[in-house]
């Protein structure tokens, strides 16, 4: 199967879209973040602390969400795979805002912690679905698969960082940050929402 037909798909859009949407947030807040910490929250100087905190949750959370996404689908089915991505959007426009009302350090870095396992709600569902397609497809088209998938890895990666800094330059951290999550969130969350209309009509 080629790549355009891939992208076609109504599993490889939804999955591309939530990983442009997980990786976009989660590269304009490692910016933002230590720019936020020492300009508003009077923390002298931030270390790299806050990369450690996200790189801790990401290794401590990482297998304990690809069980529970492989468990939701092993019991309910593959619709739970977009319940599993709904969820995260909706996990991460609340950590944005807990992190943007956040008037103290540990505040700040409680909503970023809660944000790193929100933005794995959404990826590993997504990232999963690619060859969990192409299987269910019996095609051979498994490294395309996955090379949408880096695709949209570099897409999110380069996309909303640049319009997160820009805004942060001009309005601060809190209103930008709100945006900049919620309408992708959204998109990305009514998308899931659709796809699992049409497909409990397509098998009833």
């Amino acid at each position: 199967m080629s790549i355009p037909r891939l992208l076609m798909q109504p599993p490889v859009i939804i999955s591309t879209l939530s990983i442009v949407t997980s990786i976009g947030i989660q590269c304009m807040l490692e910016g933002l973040v230590p720019l936020h910490v020492v300009d508003k929250l009077n923390h002298d100087q931030d270390n790299g602390i806050t990369f450690v905190i996200l790189g801790l949750v990401f290794t401590i959370m990482v297998p304990i969400v690809g069980k529970a996404t492989d468990s939701l689908i092993e019991w309910r089915g593959e619709t739970m795979r977009y319940y599993a991505m709904m969820f995260g959007a909706a996990a991460t426009v609340c950590s944005v805002l807990l992190m943007a009302l956040a008037n103290s350090y540990a505040v700040m870095m409680v909503g970023y912690a809660f944000f790193a396992v929100a933005d794995l709600c959404m990826f590993i569902p997504a990232q999963s679905a690619y060859g969990d397609f192409v299987n269910g497809a019996n095609t051979d088209s498994m490294a395309r698969g996955y090379s949408i998938s880096v695709f949209a890895w570099a897409l999110g990666a380069i996309s909303l960082p640049p319009i997160g800094t820009a805004l942060y330059l001009r309005f601060g951290f809190s209103r930008p940050s709100i945006a900049i999550a919620a309408i992708p969130c959204a998109i990305c969350a009514i998308a899931c929402l659709l796809f699992i209309i049409y497909d409990k009509r397509k098998h009833r």
